[in-house]
């Protein structure tokens, strides 16, 4: 049982959730989270466990999955997980998972079915990252790209927002020019903005598609306006100046989604 704050992996742990960035490892907290990391077969590299965890059915679950699997485990007291998480009661459970790698000539090359990839330009709030890439796996997106000056994937936050989307979707981070060159010689570039262009619904998103948004209030950025072959925007009253932009984004989705008969576009 770890008992003390100044326990070495709990040290660690304070680490990651005050936000420092590696490269293979991200926490992740919670009953649901855990849940879902689990059977999308996520290698946790360490786990701290609490009694709060055999405080709700799902914790049990939880609990009775984890034994069943290979994983460093530790128990330690629900005031060591206090100073650990960053939500106002902590279910008992919290960890360091793997980070998944995905394969960027694959998605390249993808044909069939076309891909539909949300484009991410410089949002700095986590919670509409994770909400964006939630919003992705809802409509079977193929994958999410960041591009330099977005908010990283593994924000604690980031993840909570997720719900879960983060073990499925594949996602690039701080896409480079050159990679985004490579992907403009076979994909469309359609961007979202406020004003002058036309409505979301008018434009077609049936064939290979990169679906690009900005961060508020200043949208997509200057300097990857030339990227885009065309520029949607959402009807709205004159009063309402911009939408939230994983909202705005998700009308975009669901719209090409619709297009595509509500087929996956995941790549198998």
């Amino acid at each position: 049982m770890i008992t003390s704050k100044g326990n070495r992996q709990v040290k660690e742990l304070r680490k990651l959730l005050a936000g420092k960035v590696l490269a293979d490892r991200f926490l992740v907290e919670g009953t649901r989270l855990f849940e879902e990391a689990l059977s999308a077969r996520v290698e946790f590299l360490h786990i701290l466990t609490s009694p709060r965890l055999d405080a709700t059915p799902r914790g049990l679950v939880v609990r009775d999955r984890l034994r069943k699997l290979p994983f460093p485990r530790d128990e330690a007291t629900d005031q060591v997980l206090d100073s650990l998480s960053e939500v106002e009661t902590h279910q008992g459970i919290i960890g360091v998972a793997r980070r998944r790698s995905w394969d960027w000539d694959q998605l390249l090359s993808a044909d069939h079915p076309p891909p539909l990839i949300l484009l991410v330009c410089g949002v700095q709030d986590p919670g509409n990252l994770g909400t964006l890439i939630r919003a992705a796996d809802a409509v079977a997106a193929t994958a999410v790209l960041t591009s330099k000056g977005t908010v990283h994937l593994h924000n604690p936050k980031a993840v909570r927002s997720t719900m879960g989307s983060i073990f499925r979707v594949p996602v690039f981070e701080h896409m480079e020019d050159e990679a985004l060159t490579a992907l403009k010689a076979r994909y469309r570039f359609v961007g979202t903005a406020p004003r002058v262009a036309i409505p979301y619904l008018e434009a077609d998103y049936r064939s290979r598609t990169v679906v690009a948004v900005g961060g508020e209030p200043q949208g997509i950025p200057e300097a990857l306006s030339p990227w885009m072959d065309q520029f949607v925007t959402i009807p709205m009253d004159s009063a309402v100046d911009s939408l939230n932009v994983a909202l705005a984004a998700t009308l975009v989705l669901y719209e090409a989604y619709r297009q595509r008969g509500f087929r996956s576009s995941r790549l198998s």
